[in-house]
């Protein structure tokens, strides 16, 4: 289980990129706001992308943050608890956030 503090800062983490985001802060692609089209339909979602930037789960090549020692943390842990193998540790991550609906 995910000790409530860690689980607390990765919302307060996120919750900071974002606005970074939507402020136009953050490098390259690293924050994606949803298309106007999408957010009428209720179909947008922002996205948060580290170590690699993805297009339709395609990589490709852009400018984004390197995944940042509280996700570094977090595939640690993943490490640790078994769900991933040593050999196969995370070093990239894609967030998704819906919009209520």
């Amino acid at each position: 289980k995910t000790p409530p503090s860690l689980h607390d800062e990765i919302v307060r983490f996120v919750d900071a990129m974002l606005e970074l985001g939507r402020r136009g802060k953050l490098p390259g692609r690293t924050y994606t706001k949803p298309p106007p089209k999408w957010v009428g339909n209720k179909q947008s979602r922002e996205m948060l992308q580290f170590g690699v930037y993805t297009n339709a789960n395609r990589v490709q090549w852009a400018p984004v943050i390197a995944l940042p020692p509280l996700l570094r943390r977090v595939s640690d842990l993943l490490v640790e608890k078994g769900v991933v193998g040593k050999g196969e540790r995370l070093d990239t991550c894609c967030v998704n956030v819906y919009g209520v609906g």
